[in-house]
């Protein structure tokens, strides 16, 4: 058990039956139905995030070149 009361992933056994009971669990259930009902949500932002991730580096050139051109056009 965790320093907060829950209990762990690392607490739990890794067998069909403690599963089944994990999944009878009231909380488990509605952490569930939470994502199956942002599921598309979900995907979308991985997506996102996935590409934002890969573009990072051209990303941040074009900020730098935006960031020096600022700094050069306004006076000393």
């Amino acid at each position: 058990m965790s320093s907060n009361g829950s209990t762990t992933y690392a607490d739990r056994p890794l067998n069909a039956a403690a599963l089944l009971d994990r999944l009878n669990e009231p909380q488990t259930a509605a952490a569930l139905h939470r994502l199956l009902d942002h599921a598309e949500l979900l995907a979308f932002s991985a997506g996102a995030v996935d590409s934002l991730l890969q573009r990072g580096e051209v990303i941040a050139d074009n900020v730098a070149a935006s960031v020096q051109e600022l700094r050069t056009a306004l006076p000393a």
